[in-house]
């Protein structure tokens, strides 16, 4: 009778273990999506900020209006 006890609290400690070994694989999957998750989203998002900076500078230049006679001066020299 003791050793069938003993195979039972074997096979209950075997189970445990295989069941929290696939919860932790679980949880290390979930940590991994959202690691990926937040660096999609970090780099997506500084390149819209990259590209706002562009087409602010590009407006920026356009419309700058340099003095004539300062133009003039340049060009000359």
């Amino acid at each position: 009778m003791s050793e069938n006890r003993q195979d039972d609290d074997r096979r209950r400690s075997d189970d445990a273990k295989r069941h929290l070994r696939g919860r932790n694989l679980a949880v290390l999957a979930a940590l991994v999506v959202l690691v990926i998750l937040v660096y999609l989203i970090t780099v997506t998002r500084l390149e819209q900020g990259t590209e706002r900076a562009l087409e602010n500078a590009d407006e920026a230049e356009s419309s700058f209006v340099i003095d004539p006679q300062l133009r003039d001066r340049e060009s000359t020299t």
